[in-house]
C-alpha cells in the first residue's frame, strides 16, 4: 500500500494530499490502540483486529480508490477507538459488500477523476439504497450511511456532500427484524420442536460415551446450548475456572454447579469484564467437567509476530490447532480461543455423527446456537416465566427482545393424532422393550404380579392385558404408561395398544385445554410416541404373520 503520509509525489491525487495537509486532518498512523487496549499495526494493507467473533483481518489493499480507502481507514480507526473492534470490522465488511462490489459499475476505481468522485459516490449509494429497499433490508445499510454522514461532517472537502449527508441523516432506518424465524416457525431456523426434535438431541447427548477429544468438545457445546441458550461468543470466552461445584468436598451431597458466563454486547472493554452466574444441572455440567479433564496436559499456545507464545489462561474450548498466521502480541488473548463458528461446527458435527434426522422435515436436523436459544426461550414461556426473568436468562437489557416468544405462545403447540404418533414414534424410538406372543416368552412367565393391565376409559373394571414386566426385581415405575419407555417391558403383539394410544392422546388434549400450557400438555409426549411406535410395530408384525 502507498500510505497517504508518503504520496506527496503521487500525481494521481494531488488535491487529496493537499487537503490532508491544509485542513490538518489526522493522517493514517503506523499503529493505534483499540478501545479494548490492543495495539493494531496499520503500516500495511492488512490490519488485524481482535473481536469477540475471532481475529479479523481487514485488507484495505482491495480498495483502489485512495479517497474511499483513506476515509474508510479513518472510520475504522474511529470505531475501533471509541466503540469496539467488532464495530470497526463490521463497517469494513459492510463497505466491502455494498460499496466495493459496485465500484466498477460506477467507475469509482483508482482512475476516477477528483471532480467526478462526489457524484459517482452518491449515485452508488442511491443504487445500494434502492436495492436494499426492494429486498426490505434497508437496515443493513445503516453503518454505511453513518460512514458517509461522518465523513461529510469531518472532511467534506474530500468530496462527501453535506447536502446529501443531511438527506441520509434524515432517513428513517428500520431496525434489524428480530425473531423473524420464530414468528415464521421456520423448520430449519426457528425453535426446535419440544416434543420431536429436542428429545433426540438430549438422548444422543446422554448415550454418547466416546472418549475422543473432539467428541468431548461436541458434547460440552451441545450441553451448554441446551442448558443456557446463549450466543457462541459467551461460550468461546469461558475459562475452565468459571465452572464451580458448590458442594465439592461435602460427602453424601449431590453436586451443585454454577457457571460464571462472560457477558458480551454490553459495551465492556473485555468480554470477561462482567459475568452472569447461572446454575447448571449436573447432567449437563458433567460434560464440561469431562472437557476440563480432557484439556489437561494440552498447552495453550499462539503464534505471534514475536514467535510462539504459551499462555497461562485455560480456555474451556481450544482451537483444533495453533493459529497458522502470526498475530500481534497484543492479540494473544484472542488468538488462544477459537472463532465463534467453532461452536456451530461442533453442534453440526454432533448431529452428523449421530445421524439425527428431524421428524418434522424428514431430513438431517439443522442445528445452530441460535436455534437452541429460541428453543430455551419458548420452553420457558411455556412454563410461565415472566418477561423480565426471560430477559435476564437470555441476558437482554430490556424486555422488548423477548416479546416475540410471548406472541408465539399459543401457536407453538403441536396437536397430535394417532397417525402422527405412530409416524413420529418410529423416528424417535423411545420403545426399548421386546415383543412377545404369550406370557411364557417373558423372563417372569411364572409371576402373576408382573402382568401389566390398562384400565379402559369405559371403566376400571374393564381392563386390557398389554404385556409382562421383565424385571425380576421390584419395579419403581408407574405402570402401565411408563412401561412403554422401559427396556424390560414385554408387550403382547396382539394386545390392544391402540386403545392405550387413543386414551393418552385424548388426555393430552384435555390437559392443553384445561391448563392452557404447552408444558402440561407435552409432558407425556415421550410415552405417547413410545406407544405409537409399539402400535405401528405390532401392526407390522401382525401383517407379516397374516
Amino acid at each position: 500500500m502507498e500510505s497517504l503520509d508518503n504520496i506527496s509525489t503521487n500525481a494521481k491525487l494531488p488535491s487529496l494530499v493537499k487537503q490532508v495537509s491544509i485542513y490538518k486532518w489526522r493522517t493514517i498512523p503506523k499503529d493505534f490502540v483499540t478501545r479494548e487496549g490492543a495495539l493494531v499495526d496499520c503500516s500495511g494493507d492488512i490490519w488485524t483486529l481482535a473481536t469477540t467473533r475471532d481475529l479479523i483481518r481487514c485488507n484495505f489493499g482491495k480498495i483502489a480508490n485512495l479517497r474511499l480507502r483513506w476515509s474508510l481507514m479513518r472510520r475504522v480507526i474511529h470505531c475501533a477507538e471509541t466503540i469496539s473492534s467488532g464495530a470497526a470490522t463490521l463497517i469494513f465488511f459492510d463497505f466491502q459488500s455494498e460499496i466495493l462490489s459496485r465500484v466498477t459499475e460506477f467507475e469509482l476505481d483508482g482512475a476516477c477523476p477528483d471532480e467526478l468522485f462526489p457524484g459517482r459516490l452518491v449515485a452508488l449509494i442511491k443504487s445500494a439504497i434502492r436495492d436494499a429497499k426492494s429486498k426490505k433490508r434497508l437496515w443493513s445499510l445503516n453503518r454505511l450511511i453513518r460512514w458517509y454522514v461522518w465523513c461529510a461532517a469531518n472532511f467534506p472537502e474530500m468530496g462527501f456532500l453535506i447536502s446529501y449527508a443531511a438527506t441520509l441523516d434524515g432517513m428513517v432506518i428500520p431496525g434489524n427484524p428480530k425473531g423473524q424465524a420464530v414468528r415464521d416457525e421456520d423448520p430449519d431456523a426457528g425453535p426446535l420442536d419440544l416434543s420431536l426434535e429436542l428429545p433426540l438431541i438430549v438422548r444422543a447427548l446422554q448415550n454418547d460415551l466416546s472418549d475422543e477429544y473432539e467428541h468431548i468438545q461436541e458434547r460440552a457445546a451441545v450441553a451448554l446450548c441446551v442448558a443456557l441458550g446463549r450466543n457462541p461468543a459467551n461460550f468461546i470466552f469461558l475459562d475452565e475456572g468459571d465452572l464451580r461445584d458448590l458442594t465439592q468436598g461435602i460427602d453424601g451431597v449431590d453436586s451443585c454447579y454454577q457457571l460464571a458466563v462472560p457477558r458480551i454486547k454490553k459495551r465492556q472493554i473485555d468480554p470477561r469484564q462482567d459475568f452472569q452466574i447461572e446454575t447448571i444441572e449436573a447432567s449437563f455440567a458433567k460434560h464440561l467437567v469431562n472437557l476440563i479433564n480432557a484439556n489437561r496436559g494440552r498447552p495453550v499456545e499462539a503464534l505471534t509476530d514475536q514467535g510462539l507464545v504459551q499462555s497461562d489462561v485455560r480456555p474451556l474450548f481450544r482451537r483444533r490447532q495453533c493459529n497458522q498466521k502470526p498475530v500481534p502480541a497484543s492479540a494473544v488473548h484472542r488468538a488462544i480461543r477459537p472463532s465463534t463458528t467453532f461452536i456451530s461446527a461442533l453442534l453440526k458435527y454432533f448431529v452428523k455423527r449421530h445421524n439425527i434426522l428431524s421428524p418434522v422435515t424428514m431430513t438431517s436436523l439443522v442445528v445452530c446456537a441460535r436455534r437452541f436459544r429460541y428453543t430455551l426461550a419458548t420452553s420457558l414461556v411455556d412454563q410461565g416465566v415472566s418477561r423480565r426473568e426471560l430477559a435476564r436468562i437470555l441476558d437482554h437489557t430490556d424486555t422488548q427482545h423477548v416479546e416475540v416468544y410471548f406472541e408465539m405462545r399459543s401457536r407453538i403447540i403441536r396437536h397430535l393424532e394417532v397417525a402422527q404418533a405412530k409416524l413420529f414414534g418410529a423416528y424417535l424410538r423411545y420403545f426399548k422393550g421386546r415383543f412377545i406372543d404369550s406370557p411364557e416368552e417373558a423372563e417372569t412367565a411364572d409371576r402373576s404380579d408382573k402382568d401389566l393391565f390398562f384400565a379402559s376409559a369405559s371403566g376400571a373394571s374393564v381392563q386390557i392385558e398389554i404385556g409382562k414386566c421383565g424385571e425380576q426385581k421390584l419395579c419403581g415405575l408407574d405402570p402401565p404408561f411408563s412401561c412403554y419407555l422401559c427396556p424390560k417391558f414385554r408387550p403382547y403383539v396382539h394386545a390392544d395398544h391402540f386403545k392405550v394410544l387413543t386414551v393418552l392422546l385424548s388426555d393430552r388434549e384435555s390437559r392443553l385445554k384445561r391448563y392452557e400450557s404447552v408444558r402440561m400438555g407435552i409432558q407425556i409426549d415421550d410415552v405417547i410416541f413410545a406407544v405409537g411406535e409399539v402400535v405401528a410395530e405390532a401392526e407390522r408384525i401382525a401383517h407379516a404373520e397374516a
